[in-house]
């Protein structure tokens, strides 16, 4: 069979409190939702499509919540770095970000997991933050960004604002949605399910995109409405999967497809942050 046109890399990002208190928001009582609540429907639904993704997740979840990383794990998912409280990334200075980027690696790599991928919380990434991250055995990251690409030896795998469910669904990205011309107020999850369904459309045509990497984040779904309304998303992942036209999963498997390809220029990746 031939090389699928398209990688579908099917990500979460956050889980527990570490997000809220960073940006010192209030927190309940642990466990949070999205993990007690949120965390095992997902994974169910993952299994009953036989999906597997990457958890971007702070490291500081590797004490407060191991079983949950331990059930993620378990799922066959892979655990990615997304900072110790997600602390946006792009703001840090310079000299902070090795020790915090240390700091999280050995946390999460404590919990036996092999964790070579990163994300950070914000978006923003130079190809200083490139280098620091291939020395600490780094070896694919998801900023914002347009293009696929390797520099030092980091496979980019960029995300665009608008496949993210948070862009659509949280009040923090208002400005991001105003600045695009929509609604400050979050919007009906139905509106993200459109914005990724015209996406996938492209998928085995003509035009289809190299990458489409997918951001979904459990906190959003602890109410209602509840993480089953993305059954019907993944269910066309599994489809497009099957089918042959995309190859859908973790960010390292993509990654790796993507380095034996050959075919890797210089990442476009964004060069400021949301925040």
């Amino acid at each position: 069979m031939p090389a699928a046109q398209t990688e579908v890399v099917l990500t979460f990002d956050n889980l527990g409190e570490a997000a809220d208190e960073e940006r010192g928001l209030p927190t309940g009582p642990p466990p949070h939702p999205s993990v007690a609540v949120v965390l095992p429907r997902l994974l169910e639904l993952l299994h009953r499509h036989d999906l597997r993704a990457t958890f971007f997740v702070e490291a500081v979840n590797a004490q407060r919540y191991p079983d949950a990383l331990a059930t993620i794990l378990a799922g066959g998912h892979e655990l990615g770095c997304h900072g110790w409280r997600h602390e946006f990334f792009g703001q840090l200075p310079p000299s902070e970000r090795p020790a915090i980027l240390q700091r999280s690696l050995a946390a999460l790599r404590g919990t036996g997991a092999d964790v070579v991928g990163f994300r950070p919380p914000g978006g923003t990434l130079t190809r200083y933050d490139l280098a620091l991250l291939a020395a600490r055995g780094i070896r694919w990251c998801s900023p914002a960004g347009s293009a696929p690409g390797i520099d030092h030896d980091v496979v980019c795998l960029p995300y665009a604002w608008s496949l993210i469910d948070a862009y659509w669904l949280a009040p923090a990205l208002a400005a991001l949605r105003t600045r695009d011309g929509l609604p400050e107020e979050p919007l009906a999850v139905e509106r993200y399910l459109e914005a990724i369904g015209a996406e996938l459309d492209r998928v085995g045509g003509a035009d289809a995109p190299a990458l489409v990497c997918l951001i979904m984040h459990p906190f959003l779904y602890a109410g209602e409405p509840g993480p089953e309304v993305l059954d019907g998303l993944l269910e066309r992942l599994a489809r497009l999967r099957e089918s042959g036209v995309a190859d859908v999963g973790p960010g390292t498997e993509a990654a790796r497809r993507l380095r034996e390809r050959d075919a890797l220029g210089a990442p476009a990746i964004d060069a400021a942050s949301w925040a």
